[in-house]
């Protein structure tokens, strides 16, 4: 096992190595990254607000169902809706990172 994480490691590492040569100087990976963070946050934060919104409105009747307290099945259910969120915004970013590849910009004629 020991050796099958080393290995994994490696290949990251290397494939982010890779990457980053690809996407240029530094300040612009750091922008594309920030791109993609931004737009995953957004696109997921909006459906984290929605997701909310139907946990209120079926939070009474599942509470019944387990004489468990509304607010404490809203706050439970509702932690772990975010922490999915987090979670899908880590492997879209990624994902989409290695999905991305920049144009190279032809040089300028004068």
């Amino acid at each position: 096992k020991k050796k099958l994480d080393g290995f994994v490691a490696d290949r990251v590492k290397e494939a982010v190595e890779r990457k980053l040569k690809q996407l240029g100087s530094s300040a612009r990976a750091c922008g594309i990254v920030r791109y993609v963070l931004l737009t995953q946050y957004d696109n997921l934060w909006q459906q984290q607000i929605a997701n909310m919104e139907q946990l209120k409105d079926t939070v009474g009747y599942q509470a019944m169902g387990a004489e468990v307290e509304p607010i404490d099945l809203y706050r439970s259910k509702g932690l772990d809706i975010f922490n999915a969120m987090l979670d899908a915004v880590r492997r879209n970013a990624v994902f989409s990172l290695f999905q991305y590849n920049p144009k190279s910009t032809p040089p300028a004629s004068s």
